[in-house]
């Protein structure tokens, strides 16, 4: 009985182990699209894309048409944060997350941190290929730009 308990434990340990691995490749994934999208790094990000979906987007969507390009001197960092992720029938999953980028503008340089910070929604689904997770639709949405505050 001991023994039954004890495999039937490493099997569901090994369950979870394993679909943690895929969940941070997935998120690996996206991640790196969404740092190279906010760069201005098509060709970075198009190496974690397929299908001309994601092309498409990134041609028609980069980060600073959908802000004043004027507005951003330098960029400080660029964080991600997953808001919700769910499997479909067809085995893609659907990421739902929040990029913060920050940013000094012309004028202030805050040296480090920036001195303001603008913030993105993104829709991304991926797929699974022959080598790996892909990205095969990503939708960016400006949400705000504010200053950082200072204490």
């Amino acid at each position: 009985m001991k023994g039954l308990f004890a495999a039937l434990l490493v099997l569901g340990a090994g369950f979870f182990a394993y679909q943690h691995v895929v969940r941070v490749r997935q998120v690996g994934c996206y991640e790196k699209l969404a740092d190279a999208w906010a760069r201005g790094r098509t060709d970075e990000a198009l190496q974690f894309a397929a299908g001309d979906d994601v092309r498409r987007s990134l041609e028609q969507h980069p980060l600073r048409s959908l802000v004043d390009a004027r507005m951003i001197e330098a960029l400080h960092g660029i964080r991600s944060t997953v808001e919700s992720s769910s499997h479909r029938d067809d085995g893609e999953v659907e990421i739902e997350a929040k990029q913060t980028i920050a940013f000094d503008p012309p004028g202030i340089t805050s040296a480090i941190g920036g001195a303001m910070i603008m913030s993105f929604h993104h829709s991304a689904r991926l797929r699974k290929t022959d080598d790996g997770w892909k990205v095969v639709a990503f939708e960016p949405t400006f949400i705000e730009m504010r200053r950082i505050p200072r204490h």
